[in-house]
């Protein structure tokens, strides 16, 4: 990590976390740095893998840090538009370094697919070395900065919560190679253990491919689809399974899937048996291993209490006819083979048979704490019969603040309803529109083509399911959720509700200032590109003012949410740039799945697939914050759950 340290401050209203470099000269500045002359220094500098440097490597090394000081200084100095392409093409040029260094560790002349770059260990400026041989890291001491009183520290955590002695446990046999599969109620954690899981592996070397079935979700984690990972597109489903371990043989899938340690499946219960199954073929096919999914570990998590796989049994996996559906089966007429829909689960494959996975559950329930209405929430998601006081209690006609979020289970209600309320709204519009970028490493990402594909509107289609939206339109007296973890401390996360209560001019000095590690530049010249452009379109640009439920105010400025893609740097980069706020009148269930609200009422009366009304009423964190419509007939019959799925958790976990 070099001598970078994590500080936080008040910049006008933004509040900021900075990565410090060695900083540009002033008294204290000074002073850190002679301080940090006179630490004492190791014999010689080494690798990950505690090697000595090479005079190559160690060459690189100086060039990486020598780039990442010139970034630095930019970072302090101005932020016009020029400053900002010249840190974007430093940034690169920053992957490029990093990637020639790794290349001289590891002794090769260039990195395959999905091979881990590593940062080289710090080397700081020429004065401040000893010859090439004696070279070493120094030490940054800690650094006090005494502010004025007008300067108030304000930290913004966005750090991941700390684990549970259940999460670690899971965190723990992955790293000791398990297959798994873990699962729990909504809100044990579930994309918290992702996370943890994808850190630890990847720190320890292991190249990690973390995906879900839809673009939607795959978003939602800094992930890919499975369709991506395995180089498929949907037509390709109609050729049966032969036609699809051929595809796998493509060098580059082949690479891809013979450098790959660990794929981790998130939204499992969106995945059905058939696709399970085709990626386990297809990745035994590339690897020329007959062992589960070609022998890499398998992680799979999601909750079958939850939402279905979508559009189950569609071609036969043998043919690749299409299928004809009855009203509990499927029929291929050219392989004269019938299909039960019972078996659309993944649980119901071979594929999962196979991999023999270690079930856990994750029975903490960190969303609410009100233990009542978590027996209530778990009762409805393993279609536990509720008695008529429990059922009384989740119908009750509570009043709900005026600004709770209808879920619905269909987009044409929502949408309706949320254009209805915004054109009763007297106040002047104010819209934003997404900037979409591609930066596409077309030499080691050919199959990425298609993300660079722009609609009618400028838009990338590959970034259609994104949860930021590309027309955000605003007025004061809305009511917003935010689509961000904004400040876990001061509860402003993924799920916030509030109302705009104004709008904030335009001040370029106000805009939020990324880290200069990592994409933080990529991000920041994003952020300012996007208020570029909005301001040459409308002269008096204005950010929202947000006041929260909990009585937060804030100014909510635009977001960049970058993916960037597993292959060696420079990596393929996708990014949209947006105000992260959403109309919050209504949401679609299947949008609100992974968020936690303060409030909302739940219309039963329109639910009709498995698992929606638990993944409805088990957003909101407390009783009272939730109004059910539809009477206690339509809440028993909408809580039924599926047979196949109970009879798997009793299997797995006596439940």
């Amino acid at each position: 990590m070099g001598p970078f340290h994590k500080i936080s401050i008040r910049l006008g209203r933004q509040g900021v976390s900075i990565l410090t470099p060695p900083w540009p000269p002033g008294r204290l500045q000074q002073r850190a740095a002679s301080r940090a002359r006179k630490a004492p220094r190791s014999k010689s500098l080494k690798d990950h893998q505690g090697n000595p440097l090479s005079d190559a490597a160690l060459a690189s090394a100086r060039a990486y840090w020598d780039c990442q000081r010139r970034i630095d200084a930019q970072g302090c100095n101005g932020s016009d538009a020029e400053d900002e392409a010249q840190q974007f093409a430093l940034m690169r040029e920053l992957s490029r370094k990093r990637n020639e260094y790794t290349c001289h560790v590891l002794g090769v002349s260039k990195l395959g697919v999905g091979d881990r770059t590593r940062e080289p260990p710090y080397i700081g400026e020429e004065d401040q070395l000893a010859p090439a041989a004696d070279a070493a890291a120094t030490t940054f001491p800690d650094v006090q900065i005494d502010l004025s009183p007008s300067q108030e520290l304000e930290v913004e955590h966005r750090a991941a919560p700390e684990l549970c002695p259940e999460q670690k446990r899971v965190v723990q046999l992955a790293v000791d190679g398990k297959n798994i599969f873990y699962t729990g109620s909504a809100g044990c954690g579930k994309s918290t253990v992702l996370h943890a899981i994808t850190h630890r592996l990847r720190e320890m070397g292991k190249n990690v491919h973390v995906m879900a079935p839809t673009g939607k979700a795959a978003l939602a984690i800094n992930g890919t689809t499975t369709w991506t990972y395995a180089g498929w597109n949907p037509n390709d489903f109609k050729n049966g399974i032969r036609f699809l371990r051929g595809k796998g043989l493509d060098p580059l899938a082949v690479k891809r899937f013979k450098q790959t340690d660990t794929i981790i499946i998130d939204e499992i219960s969106m995945v059905e048996n058939w696709h399970f199954q085709r990626l386990n073929e297809v990745m035994k096919s590339g690897r020329s291993n007959p062992l589960p999914f070609g022998g890499v570990q398998v992680i799979v998590t999601g909750d079958f209490c939850q939402l279905p796989p979508v559009k189950p049994f569609q071609h036969c996996i043998d043919c690749g006819s299409d299928l004809v559906p009855a009203k509990e089966e499927y029929t291929c007429v050219h392989c004269n083979k019938k299909y039960n829909d019972s078996d659309k689960w993944a649980f119901r494959s071979k594929a999962w048979a196979a991999c023999m996975f270690v079930h856990v559950h994750l029975d903490s329930i960190h969303r609410q704490h009100d233990a009542d209405f978590i027996a209530l929430l778990q009762k409805c998601r393993l279609s536990t019969p509720l008695s008529k006081d429990e059922i009384e209690i989740l119908i009750e006609d509570r009043d709900v603040p005026d600004s709770a979020i209808k879920l619905l289970p269909t987009r044409n209600e929502v949408n309706r309803i949320n254009n209805e309320e915004f054109v009763r709204l007297n106040s002047p519009p104010y819209s934003y529109t997404c900037l979409d970028e591609f930066d596409w490493n077309e030499k080691m990402d050919p199959h990425l083509e298609s993300k660079g594909i722009r609609n009618k509107d400028g838009s990338l289609r590959g970034l259609d399911d994104h949860h930021f939206a590309r027309e955000v339109q605003l007025k004061v007296g809305m009511p917003v959720i935010l689509l961000i973890n904004l400040d876990l401390k001061q509860q402003l996360y993924n799920g916030s509700q509030g109302t705009i209560i104004g709008f904030q001019r335009y001040d370029k000095e106000a805009l939020p200032n990324y880290p200069p590690r990592g994409y933080g530049f990529i991000k920041q010249h994003y952020v300012r590109l996007f208020a570029g452009k909005h301001k040459k379109r409308v002269p008096n640009l204005s950010w929202p003012i947000v006041r929260f439920l909990n009585g937060r105010v804030r100014v909510i400025y635009p977001e960049c949410i970058l993916r960037d893609y597993e292959n060696p740097e420079p990596h393929s980069l996708l990014s949209r740039t947006q105000i992260p706020l959403a109309a919050a009148w209504a949401m679609s269930v299947h949008k609100s799945q992974g968020m936690t609200l303060d409030s909302a009422v739940v219309n039963l009366s329109r639910i009709w697939e498995d698992g929606q009304a638990y993944v409805a009423l088990s957003r909101v964190r407390t009783l009272n914050g939730l109004k059910v419509i539809g009477g206690a007939k339509r809440l028993k019959a909408a809580t039924g759950g599926n047979p196949q799925v109970r009879e798997f958790l009793k299997e797995k976990f006596g439940m």
